[in-house]
């Protein structure tokens, strides 16, 4: 994409985020309509799967996706009638739901990993580490600003 240079900094970047958003979910459900996946629950296999050392609650992921506990549930309904996720009971509190990645899930995404490898390459070419690495604390420092925006409601 061609940088508009009348437009400031700040302003190019927040739009940009949008652009990049936006084409990377593009980019993604094309690489994933063969297996039936969608970019949003490819996301949330990965939150279960890598972030969370035991099931965790619908609650937690949609804390981490920054979504609501409604569309997880959606989501995870859609993978639990694929196969790749089952709901348990909370043994604490049976109200509570948690989410399992099956061992179907588990090595269908192992089987994919050379290609996501390749992809994450081919998104990232040309961006030193260094860079990438600022890239990475500059979008962490923007969600913190956007999570006191939303408490605050401001």
């Amino acid at each position: 994409m061609k940088r508009f240079p009348n437009v400031p900094d700040r302003e190019y970047a927040f739009g940009i985020i949008f652009n990049v958003a936006n084409l990377c979910q593009s980019v993604l459900d094309q690489h994933l309509a063969p297996y039936d996946i969608t970019t949003k629950q490819w996301y949330l296999s990965v939150i279960v799967n890598a972030l969370f050392t035991s099931p965790p609650q619908i609650s937690d992921v949609a804390k981490v996706m920054n979504t609501s506990h409604q569309n997880v549930k959606v989501i995870a309904e859609k993978l639990e009638k694929k196969g790749h996720l089952r709901f348990l009971p909370d043994e604490s509190d049976q109200r509570k739901v948690r989410l399992k990645m099956t061992e179907q899930s588990i090595a269908f995404w192992q089987n994919l990993t050379p290609q996501s490898e390749a992809a994450m390459n081919r998104i990232f070419e040309g961006i030193p580490p260094q860079q990438l690495s600022m890239f990475c604390e500059t979008l962490t420092i923007m969600l913190d600003n956007l999570d006191q925006m939303k408490e605050n409601g401001k």
